[in-house]
């Protein structure tokens, strides 16, 4: 069952090998998550679904779409009409970093574009985001419980996720991400909470599992 669950997180969850090489499921103790697991309308094949959505979506806001027929990667972002993928316009950020004493009218054009790029893109997280926080509220002890066990297995004390506030969601996400390397970082620490919840799911997956397969025949 372990095997298959995670051969699941790799082809459903997961889109990038690199990815899948660095990062490590975490296993969730927490004794709610257990009790609910495989629970109709709690942690069941639907459950699975809307994490596995969120994770794509994620993936693809980060590292672009995969093009069916070549396999590559498709920068989703524009910047100075050129398309980047998230990694890559956190690259461009640092690099303009290290060159704050250019005091000349391009450098503080780019600057302020990609200021102006950093806002849009965290507009379009939140909008990513939403679904995730709508059904998070109706149990954001054990939200909040996971979260925090998530962070801890893979040694993330800081992570933005720990910050979240239910009462004014999309102002504090706003107020927290200042750059566009934090809101890759969330992005990061956000999928893998998604993965460290579906595989100490075995039920819910399970149910998941076969879903899928019903629809195939269809």
């Amino acid at each position: 069952m372990k095997k298959t669950i995670k051969c699941l997180l790799l082809a459903v969850v997961i889109f990038n090998n690199k990815i899948l090489l660095a990062d490590k499921l975490m296993k969730l103790e927490n004794q709610l998550l257990h009790k609910v697991d495989g629970v109709k309308g709690m942690m069941d094949e639907t459950a699975i679904y809307k994490m596995s959505v969120l994770c794509k979506k994620t993936n693809i806001f980060q590292y672009g779409k995969i093009d069916k027929k070549t396999k590559d990667r498709n920068p989703q972002h524009e910047f100075q009409s050129n398309l980047y993928t998230l990694k890559e316009l956190v690259e461009i950020e640092e690099k303009l970093k290290l060159e704050k004493n250019i005091n000349t009218q391009e450098y503080k054009q780019k600057v302020e574009e990609l200021n102006i790029l950093k806002e849009k893109l965290k507009d379009e997280m939140m909008s990513i985001l939403k679904p995730f926080l709508i059904d998070a509220r109706g149990s954001y002890a054990l939200m909040v419980a996971l979260i925090q066990e998530s962070c801890q297995k893979r040694n993330r004390p800081d992570s933005e996720m720990l910050k979240w506030d239910p009462k004014n969601e999309e102002v504090s996400f706003k107020k927290r991400i200042t750059s566009l390397k934090s809101l890759d970082t969330f992005c990061t620490d956000l999928v893998n909470l998604q993965k460290d919840i579906v595989y100490s799911c075995p039920k819910a997956t399970s149910m998941y599992e076969k879903w899928l397969k019903s629809q195939r025949k269809k």
